[in-house]
Formats: C-alpha cells, structure tokens, sequence
C-alpha cells in the first residue's frame, strides 16, 4: 500500500518556534525501506496529493539544499529504487487513494441515509397535517 502523509511539529528542542512538517511516502513491502521521509519548514512543505514519482523528485531538490545530510547516501538509494518503480508506485498510490475515497463515499452515503430517515421522522412526529 502506498500513500504519502505529513505531520508537523516542533522537533528542535533548542529552538522551540521552529516548527517544521514531515512528509512521508510509505513504500511497497519489497522496497529497500518502508518509508522515504524529508522534512520542510511549516508551510514550505510540498502538496501531499502529488503522485510519489512527483514528489520523489521533490525530495531529492530538497536532500540537495543541505551542506551536509548524514542520510544523504542512504535517501540517495532509496529515491533512485524509487525512480526505477516509480510507475508502479504512482499505481499503487492511485490505488489506496481510491479505495480511501471509496470508503469515504461509503460513509457519507451511510450519513445522508441517516439524516434522511432522520428528516422523515421529525416531518411526521412534527410537521404532519393531523393537527
């Protein structure tokens, strides 16, 4: 299952207004590591509705920008790993994106049932004609 988050925080304990987001992109089973990850300062980071071969090459301007990255050999291999799968990554993401929009769609038919059934009752406990 592939798929791309974020979540952001406060992760330098000397400067406690330097806020920054985290953007992962959860890999295949078979790939290298589970998770490429790179981190952006609060409100720099990138859209995490892109495809992961679009934001893979965003993760690797970003690893670029650094003097020095202790990871940069590791994250170098992985985001080439991810270049050589990228469209079968882009499938997979596409993939859990719709099974996620297909529960989505799910739940809000579930609710508009509900308030329907909700409607249908309060109009004939109270707006009924009888009276």
């Amino acid at each position: 299952m592939v798929r791309i988050d974020s979540y952001s925080g406060n992760f330098n304990h000397l400067n406690r207004n330097d806020r920054c987001t985290i953007v992962r992109i959860y890999l295949p089973d078979d790939a290298p590591e589970n998770v490429l990850d790179e981190s952006w300062p609060e409100g720099d980071e990138p859209d995490t509705d892109l495809p992961p071969s679009e934001m893979v090459e965003l993760f690797s301007r970003r690893l670029a920008t650094y003097l020095f990255n202790s990871a940069r050999p590791r994250k170098e291999r992985l985001i080439a790993w991810c270049r050589a799968n990228a469209a079968r990554l882009d499938r997979e993401w596409a993939e859990t994106r719709i099974a996620v929009l297909r529960k989505e769609i799910a739940s809000a038919e579930k609710q508009i049932n509900s308030a329907e059934k909700q409607i249908k009752r309060l109009e004939l406990d109270y707006l009924s004609d009888d009276e």
